[in-house]
């Protein structure tokens, strides 16, 4: 903590140091995925990468309007096939099947469909539900239903195909807002390094950006993310930091950030 005294000792002044709060979470493992394979493809065909560690049945819903989703959200108690088949222009229903890895699925634009008109829209041109064949009760954890809000590129709206939003929903009547983490460009399957010390495997999320990019020990001396400079609100760990225990040991730091520990301590002492 640092003090400054006004002028004739009427005011003290003191600098805390600012604590990031820290978000504790729970790793989960999703039952289902869905990506886009192709978004420059034809808006008449949709080319799509799903897998599945369950058995399951997948639903496809044209032209399905965006207050509709909206009440399928929220009233979880509801069937969504009761509130969607109304609310769209075409349904397809694909038969059951068991659990797998990724494979290729393509949906064909309906011949019924009807285009949507120039943004803004009041419909989504897609929704796809990935949705769990649960016999029995399901339990309060388990996953049933991955629901993803799709654009198409069509004629009038010539943005490329792609994901809008995906949610997953929850035995007990929750919904989920999946939101996707930012990770530095590397090699597949090499353990990715700090993008300050190149030391440490990165460890933490940095929020509101959701750049994953930093260790534990480099994050302690950030205000903010050194990828794109927005201040750090507060974080979450994605993988154990027990590196950070052995710090203290000599020899365990490199070089680097032993010459950069000194020179801060320098200029504290200096300029204190």
């Amino acid at each position: 903590m640092t003090f400054w005294i006004e002028p004739g000792g009427r005011r003290l002044y003191c600098k805390f140091k600012r604590r990031i709060r820290r978000i504790y979470t729970t790793k989960v493992s999703l039952p289902f995925t869905f990506k886009i394979q192709d978004t420059e493809s034809s808006s008449e065909r949709l080319v799509c990468l799903v897998s599945s560690r369950v058995d399951y049945h997948m639903e496809a819903y044209w032209g399905v309007r965006i207050c509709d989703v909206l009440k399928v959200l929220k009233q979880s108690s509801i069937p969504e096939e009761l509130l969607l088949k109304e609310c769209c222009q075409h349904v397809d229903i694909f038969s059951s099947s068991t659990s797998h890895d990724e494979k290729y699925i393509v949906l064909s634009r309906p011949e019924s469909f009807v285009a949507l008109g120039p943004p803004p829209r009041d419909s989504y041109p897609l929704l796809v539900i990935l949705k769990r064949d649960t016999p029995g009760t399901p339990q309060p954890v388990d996953m049933l239903a991955l629901i993803s809000l799709i654009h198409v590129k069509d004629s009038l709206c010539t943005l490329p195909t792609a994901i809008l939003a995906q949610y997953l929903k929850n035995a007990d009547g929750s919904i989920w807002y999946m939101e996707k983490l930012y990770f530095p460009s590397g090699e597949d399957g090499v353990e990715q390094k700090c993008v300050v010390c190149q030391n440490f495997p990165l460890s933490r999320v940095i929020l509101p950006c959701r750049h994953t990019c930093v260790c534990a020990y480099c994050f302690r001396r950030l205000k903010a993310c050194p990828m794109c400079r927005t201040p750090i609100k507060s974080y979450f760990c994605v993988c154990s930091e027990d590196y950070m225990q052995n710090l203290d040991k000599p020899g365990h730091l490199p070089f680097a950030n032993w010459l950069h520990n000194k020179l801060t301590n320098l200029h504290r002492w200096i300029f204190r």
